[in-house]
């Protein structure tokens, strides 16, 4: 559970639902950068204070308008801070993969 989506949040316990959203474009979808990137801000938004907005790692995630995983606050701040285990994960990739050979550019601007 140390980077699940629905790892329990420590200051919240009421926090017991997990929402997965599916949603999907067509490869070459003009704007499709733009518009999951206005998705993730406005359901970042209207969770805040009722839940937390968090990657499902198979999907697209941490959009601007140059498309997915380029949004480096999201990278940088945002997912990091809402996975309590993220600092585990970290000292877990480190001890099992010292030299980054199961790594991805990815995982690597998550910084594990």
């Amino acid at each position: 559970m140390t980077l699940s989506p629905g790892a329990p949040h420590p200051d919240h316990p009421d926090f017991d639902t997990v929402v997965w959203l599916d949603v999907l474009t067509s490869a070459g979808t003009p704007g499709q950068g733009e518009f999951y990137a206005e998705l993730e801000s406005k359901l970042r938004g209207r969770l805040d204070p009722l839940g937390v907005l968090r990657p499902e790692w198979s999907k697209r995630f941490a959009h601007t308008a140059a498309g997915a995983w380029t949004n480096t606050d999201d990278f940088g701040q945002r997912i990091p801070a809402s996975l309590p285990g993220f600092d585990k994960a970290r000292r877990a990739f480190a001890t099992y993969d010292p030299k980054g050979v199961f790594t991805s550019a990815m995982l690597t601007k998550l910084g594990l």
